[in-house]
């Protein structure tokens, strides 16, 4: 993901989201991992830019990282469930091959 993608989400995903749970950026910490868009000038701009704090984190740590727990949770269910599952699979493509509608935005 690129820094213009990664905006992207955030402007339409985060925002959204606080705005729609009544959330104000001051009232929480964002933590991120150390991906180049994550740390990018840009990218710490944009935080900065709209008043959302941010949680620092040591580089190379995703034992720190509660994140990494919940995607190897949810990789592992998708496997016992689908057992042709592959993390590196594109989700379109895992959507397509169980029939699950999927409309990539």
């Amino acid at each position: 993901m690129n820094i213009t993608e990664y905006r992207n989400v955030l402007e339409d995903g985060l925002v959204e989201t606080l705005d729609t749970k009544k959330i104000r950026p001051s009232d929480m910490v964002f933590q991120q991992d150390n991906a180049p868009c994550h740390v990018s000038k840009d990218s710490r701009s944009w935080f900065s830019t709209n008043n959302i704090p941010l949680l620092n984190s040591p580089a190379n740590s995703p034992d720190l990282n509660p994140i990494e727990n919940a995607w190897a949770y949810l990789e592992k269910r998708l496997r016992k469930r689908f057992p042709t599952f592959s993390p590196r699979m594109k989700y379109g493509k895992f959507c397509k091959m169980r029939g699950i509608k999927y409309h990539k935005q």
